[in-house]
């Protein structure tokens, strides 16, 4: 069956745990998980077509929307960005169901024009394995 996404729900937390305590990224328009997995080429040099085996897993989770400077959450990516240390992302894409990931915070820009709203964009890396919830 088929999920709307207008009930998406993207949650930042700072320390691992499903309980813990989590805020939700306000005004995010579009946000995304990209599941990737390392390619790993295994050629003989006798071979007549590349060989390859997969490797390890990643993940990054993207987000844009309009950039709300009070609240929470953006304060947590924030602090991450600039200490390096993990925040935990929860995205729930129909507002119950989703996935749970600890990531580093390897983008964020906040920009704005005369003409419009100040809009926030990020790039969290996965640092583990994504789980569902």
């Amino acid at each position: 069956m088929a999920l709307a996404a207008h009930n998406l729900v993207v949650r930042i937390r700072t320390s691992a745990g499903l309980g813990t305590s989590a805020d939700n990224m306000t005004g995010v328009h579009d946000v995304s998980l990209n599941r990737v997995r390392d390619e790993l080429e295994t050629t003989d040099f006798n071979d007549t077509s590349k060989n390859f085996i997969l490797g390890l897993k990643g993940a990054e989770v993207t987000f844009s929307g309009a950039y709300e400077s009070a609240d929470t959450a953006y304060g947590r990516i924030e602090t991450a960005f600039g200490d390096g240390t993990s925040v935990y992302a929860v995205v729930l894409w129909n507002g119950t169901a989703g996935h749970n990931v600890e990531c580093k915070v390897v983008s964020l820009d906040i920009s704005g024009a005369r003409d419009g709203l100040v809009e926030v964009a990020g790039t969290l890396r996965a640092t583990g394995a994504v789980s569902t919830v």
